[in-house]
């Protein structure tokens, strides 16, 4: 017992002095109002005895992603008692009883759009690749990761008893470097069911083996409106038609393509076909469909390439998101965790005009902290190539 007597007296207590610097959660503030301005107010919020807004319990849930002193839901109450804090976040103390019970009573909804509204203000400030801007309107990156749960949160059961898991789906944005859609579900759902009905026309996307492998999904696609580049699993069963076959470009050859034409897969309506990219890279050969015909085929190796920056965003989603300490357990609450750390890999983007790296964050970290003034973050920031 007089260890652990120890221990909490050398434990720092949370104090005004790292709580200093708010530029990201003033950001956020403004982007909150512009989508709950003139939004009726639910039962709850009317409430008269109610204290906790809206507006409030989120901006405290992103102060908590971004402040490396705040790591628990208690915590984040503690802080919430501080002047500092409450000029600049929430406008009055919150308890923990409180912090707890808003992740039941207001929904992710208004991070839904607030996160589509900011991302939209990428359009002008992150730069498109010159290579394939001109060809495609939209390209997608779709993915999942899966986010480690505590053993508790029934809810998110995956594999078995002893895991937990949250999945989050991603369409990421490869020309605005910024994520477009997203949807945070238990990690035992099926990947390919959830994107089915998210499908949009008029974007082209491209996404693992684990997509190709569904040739229905494929053809789904094509169906909405969309294109699309999938890699194929290497015991696919397919028909090459040789007669439709391209002859390469040196530039095709250079990006490692072998084999260009036009294939039928087994269990396929008989008059639906794909193209089909054969690249080989070293000691791997990766077999590319897409119903992409009139661009060549370099660049259906280069829109390939571009899948791997949704997995590098998931990296950096990680870092802001602080996966060991979910603020909350419900279904609502970590959903709400999620945008509010989607929606400040978008603040930071557009603040720095790149996608933030994991130098940048802990750049602002020292800011957060008081360790850095506006001058050295600038600094910072130009080690970390993000200005």
């Amino acid at each position: 017992m007089a260890k652990i007597d120890a221990c909490a007296k050398r434990r720092p207590k949370i104090t005004p002095e790292q709580l200093a610097h708010y530029r990201v959660v003033e950001s956020f503030q403004a982007l909150l109002c512009r989508q709950l301005h003139g939004r009726p107010l639910t039962d709850t919020e009317k409430d008269p005895r109610r204290r906790l807004a809206i507006d409030d319990y989120f901006s405290l849930v992103l102060f908590g992603l971004f402040n490396p002193v705040v790591r628990s839901l208690r915590g984040l109450s503690a802080a919430s008692h501080l002047k500092v804090v409450q000029e600049r976040v929430c406008s009055h103390p919150v308890s923990l009883g409180s912090l707890s019970a808003a992740q039941h009573q207001f929904g992710p909804e208004v991070l839904l759009r607030a996160l589509r509204d900011c991302a939209g203000r990428a359009q002008s400030q992150l730069s498109h690749d010159p290579q394939l801007a001109g060809q495609l309107k939209l390209l997608h990156a779709h993915d999942s990761t899966v986010i480690r749960a505590l053993p508790r949160m029934a809810w998110a059961l995956w594999m078995d008893e002893a895991n937990r898991g949250v999945r989050v789906h991603l369409d990421f944005e490869v020309f605005r470097q910024v994520p477009d859609d997203v949807v945070v579900v238990p990690a035992a759902q099926c990947e390919r069911k959830v994107w089915r009905p998210r499908i949009r026309g008029g974007t082209c996307y491209v996404a693992d083996r684990y997509f190709g492998h569904d040739y229905n999904l494929a053809r789904l696609v094509e169906l909405r409106g969309a294109t699309f580049v999938f890699r194929l699993h290497q015991n696919a069963p397919l028909k090459e038609i040789v007669a439709t076959e391209r002859e390469l470009s040196a530039a095709d050859r250079q990006a490692g393509v072998v084999w260009d034409g036009e294939v039928l897969l087994r269990h396929h309506p008989p008059h639906q076909r794909f193209r089909l990219v054969r690249v080989r890279l070293a000691d791997l050969e990766l077999d590319l469909i897409t119903n992409l015909r009139s661009l060549s085929a370099e660049q259906i190796a280069l829109i390939y390439r571009h899948r791997w920056q949704v997995e590098v965003f998931f990296k950096w989603l990680k870092c802001i998101l602080g996966c060991e300490h979910w603020l909350a357990e419900s279904p609502q609450g970590v959903a709400i965790q999620v945008y509010c750390a989607l929606i400040a890999s978008v603040l930071l983007a557009l603040w720095s005009g790149r996608r933030p790296n994991k130098r940048a964050m802990e750049a602002l970290r020292f800011y957060q902290l008081g360790l850095a003034d506006d001058e050295e973050l600038e600094l910072l920031l130009h080690r970390a190539k993000m200005l």
